[in-house]
C-alpha cells in the first residue's frame, strides 16, 4: 500500500511523552522519553531504522483490519494536536 506522507514537524513531543504507553515501554528511558531521542536536536537518534511501531505509516499495517487508513491518520493528528496543546505555550500578540 503507497500511503501518502504523514505530515510530521518533528517537534519530539510523542518522543517525549511515553510513560503509560504500553506499546512503547521497551523504548521509555524511565522518564517517559524514548531512548533514541536526542534533546539537543530534538529528533530521533535512529530514524533511518527506527521501529516500525515509530513511523506511522508503516505502523498502519497493525490497525489496517480494524479502521480505514484516513481513520487512523486523523486519530494520530488529534493525538498530535492533543501533545501540542497539553505542552506548548502560544503566544498570540
Amino acid at each position: 500500500m503507497n500511503l501518502p506522507p504523514y505530515p510530521c514537524d518533528c517537534c519530539g513531543l510523542c518522543c517525549e511523552h511515553l510513560s503509560g504507553i504500553p506499546l512503547y515501554e521497551d523504548l521509555d528511558d524511565g522518564t517517559g522519553t524514548c531512548i533514541y531521542f536526542n534533546r539537543q536536536t530534538r529528533l530521533c537518534s535512529i530514524y533511518d531504522h527506527r521501529p516500525q511501531k515509530c513511523n506511522i505509516n508503516a505502523a498502519y499495517a497493525w490497525f489496517a483490519e480494524q479502521m480505514s487508513y484516513e481513520t487512523y491518520r486523523e486519530l494520530n493528528l488529534a493525538a498530535c494536536q492533543k501533545l501540542k496543546e497539553d505542552y506548548i505555550c502560544h503566544y498570540h500578540s
